[in-house]
């Protein structure tokens, strides 16, 4: 809870001016600070920045309830240009929501601006989403009405927008900026869909946003399906190469667009960031030392061989981290004198094969190629669930399962194939299996540390209307990065995964949805994170 302040001034949508003073109210650190109070509505998106060159800049964002308890959003420090901050909230109710300003360092005092705009909807690839189109929204020139909403693309990026409507013949517009206002269009689309759907492909020329505008043809509402797919270009290669053996390297691996439609997630992408965010913001990792496959770049042979020359560049005084977001399937009989599964069967995280073809990496491999590092601690965080019945879902909350028959033709490499009895798996001509000696895990669980969303037999969920987040995510990792900011730094594994684990079971119980339960392999669970990433 913040300390006493002054009535905070009311402000909308617009830009203001503001001074730290030393008669202001301080956080608990020291810090001097402004609050400003904003009347929001349930469905707005805002965006908020505070610059200033007297000192350097922090935002907090809160929303107050009619007894004034403080239910936080977000913080930034450094994410506008040089040390001003800037954070995109989410509004999920009507009510005043406080905006405070401060500074990073205690005691700093001086002059600042507050800005707050208003943010369009955003949409990730990999989504397929319902919507409507009514009288009451926005029009183009020629009468018609539309909607609009964020995309960040990548240079290269092969991005496929389709509109499908029953109720108006559909149309698909691309560009960059805001319509009405200098906005560049890129690509425009009346009937490449089936009948009078819309769809549109277009190669992004270059990384930034986007904006994907739904229309129709005529004047006309109605529902409308939006679906949104990419290929992203090929992954860098090679993945790095001599690094510092003393440094820390992290490989991010997240899916939410996978082979055919059926087992698409809404989350990953999101889990991606916000893990980057965490291991640059709060343990000092170097952004060049991370490595984000994303989708279609996250191929069995890319995983395998980003283990081995990107991780691998971490000696034995140097840490290696690898996050995975995506699918888990569970299946198969355990391979190896030292599998300990108490179920008898291998888990496995679910990844791109050759081409257009789903494949597996089993947990074995994972341990096998942990085992050939040479750094002295590893840290291992997946977030996915292993089930075989498919509970798919449009709604907003997402199982991040699927059965055989979600996976778009599933082939493994030779090695693997045999364990598998299913029809609908295919032996692979080619593959990665070449790379790996053998399946047998050789584990030291003195320098690895594991931490995973749920117990081998429960679902790990998704979720949209997260606090602070303006995409789905993983209830699991977005709860994880709040205990950390909260915890801070000193907090131990332990702490961590108690923290998470009430935040979960709360959420899921709020959402009547099956336990998920994070799970946590440590040797030594009260030791800090931080001290064990031997954060700098």
């Amino acid at each position: 809870m913040l300390a006493a302040a002054a009535e905070p001034e009311i402000v909308s949508v617009g830009t203001y001016s503001g001074s730290l003073t030393e008669t202001d109210p301080r956080l608990a650190d020291g810090q001097f600070y402004d609050e400003w109070w904003y009347e929001g509505l349930a469905g707005e998106r805002l965006g908020i920045s505070a610059t200033s060159e007297a000192f350097d800049t922090y935002l907090m964002a809160y929303r107050a309830d009619l007894a004034s308890d403080l239910a936080f959003l977000g913080d930034d420090d450094d994410g506008g240009s040089g040390t001003s901050s800037a954070l995109t909230v989410q509004l999920h109710a009507d009510g005043p929501y406080a905006i405070v300003v401060s500074s990073y360092a205690s005691g700093e005092l001086g002059p600042y601006q507050l800005m707050i705009e208003p943010r369009r909807p955003a949409i990730v690839a990999g989504s397929a989403r319902d919507f409507e189109l009514v009288s009451t929204h926005d029009t183009l020139g020629d009468g018609t009405h539309y909607r609009t909403w964020d995309y960040y693309g990548e240079a290269g990026e092969q991005l496929t927008v389709s509109m499908d409507s029953k109720d108006f013949d559909a149309y698909l517009i691309l560009g960059r900026g805001r319509v009405g206002s200098n906005f560049e269009w890129l690509e425009e689309d009346d009937d490449g869909g089936l009948d009078t759907n819309a769809r549109l492909s277009l190669s992004l020329p270059e990384d930034g946003l986007y904006t994907i505008v739904a229309n129709s043809d005529t004047p006309a509402v109605g529902t409308f399906t939006l679906q949104v797919e990419h290929e992203l270009p090929a992954a860098p290669s090679p993945f790095a190469g001599t690094g510092d053996p003393s440094d820390r390297y992290a490989l991010l691996v997240g899916i939410n667009d996978y082979p055919g439609r059926a087992a698409d997630l809404r989350g990953p992408l999101g889990d991606v960031a916000i893990m980057h965010d965490i291991l640059v913001r709060n343990y000092g990792f170097l952004t060049e030392n991370i490595l984000v496959l994303r989708d279609n770049q996250a191929t069995r042979d890319n995983i395998i061989r980003a283990f081995a020359s990107h991780l691998g560049q971490a000696g034995p005084d140097g840490v290696a981290a690898f996050f995975f977001s995506g699918h888990g399937r569970e299946g198969g009989e355990n391979i190896g004198v030292l599998d300990l599964e108490v179920n008898g069967v291998d888990e496995s995280l679910v990844v791109w094969g050759p081409g257009e073809y789903t494949s597996l990496i089993l947990d074995d491999e994972v341990g096998f190629l942990l085992d050939g590092l040479e750094a002295e601690r590893i840290l291992v965080v997946i977030d996915a669930c292993y089930s075989g019945t498919s509970t798919m879902s449009g709604g907003p909350i997402q199982a991040k399962e699927a059965s055989d028959s979600d996976l778009s033709n599933l082939r493994l490499p030779r090695s693997l194939a045999g364990k598998f009895n299913e029809s609908s798996l295919r032996a692979g001509a080619d593959g990665a299996d070449d790379l790996l000696p053998g399946l047998i895990a050789v584990r030291r669980p003195e320098r690895h540390v594991l931490m995973a969303a749920a117990r081998e037999d429960e679902k790990a969920w998704t979720a949209g209307r997260l606090p602070g987040r303006d995409q789905e995510v993983s209830v699991f990792t977005h709860y994880l990065a709040v205990a950390i900011d909260q915890l801070g730094p000193a907090a131990t594994f332990d702490q961590i995964r108690t923290t998470v684990s009430d935040s979960v079971e709360y959420f899921l119980y709020l959402k009547d949805r099956p336990r998920q339960t994070p799970q946590l392999t440590a040797s030594a669970p009260d030791q800090s994170i931080a001290a064990f990433l031997r954060r700098r």
